[in-house]
């Protein structure tokens, strides 16, 4: 075993063993590297954080109807994030070609389609609503028919006919959608038949 020198007197900071001024300059720059490449780590992961909270997001509002399905108390908190159920979802609409008729002096527009529920369960059905739109799409005329079923069963149809009176010559096309308006009195000179 070797015995430890005795140093004597004064030490200047140059004789202290390990340590050197080489090492004091490039000391300070690897720290700042290692600061650096922990705020990029840092980044990544905040990064990698916010696109995992989107794509879950992402997930719920895509899968919302199996996810109602099987907790159907969600529907409420879905429904205030306004993502509630669209209205006649689960239901088609199948339209006819309008018609337009006379008698006499009076004239009509003729509308007549049918309602299906396309879903697995039993869907309620809304007022349904025919409008009379101009050459630009403008809605000029409009009926709120109520619907002949207040439920459909999967795959069980009701068929409907709307008659709008003395129709504007600027009508030009028909279009009938479901409709949360309910008032099933016609508007503007329209009748439900």
């Amino acid at each position: 075993m070797e015995e430890a020198e005795e140093l004597d007197g004064d030490i200047e900071p140059d004789d202290i063993p390990g340590r050197h001024p080489f090492t004091e300059v490039y000391s300070e720059p690897l720290a700042a590297a290692g600061a650096r490449e922990t705020g990029r780590r840092g980044l990544w992961v905040s990064l990698a954080a916010v696109g995992a909270i989107v794509i879950i997001l992402a997930g719920l509002v895509y899968a919302r109807g199996p996810i109602v399905s099987l907790v159907p108390g969600l529907a409420g908190i879905y429904a205030l994030a306004g993502l509630g159920q669209t209205l006649g979802a689960g239901l088609r609409i199948d339209l006819d070609r309008p018609t337009r008729e006379a008698e006499g002096d009076a004239k009509w527009i003729l509308v007549k389609g049918s309602v299906t529920n396309v879903s697995d369960k039993p869907q309620t059905v809304p007022m349904i609503r025919i409008s009379l739109a101009d050459a630009a799409g403008n809605e000029i005329r409009h009926l709120n028919l109520r619907p002949a079923r207040d439920e459909l069963a999967p795959a069980e149809s009701f068929e409907f006919t709307g008659r709008i009176d003395d129709p504007p010559l600027t009508a030009r096309r028909a279009d009938v959608q479901f409709t949360d308006d309910g008032v099933p009195e016609p508007v503007g000179g329209a009748s439900a038949r």
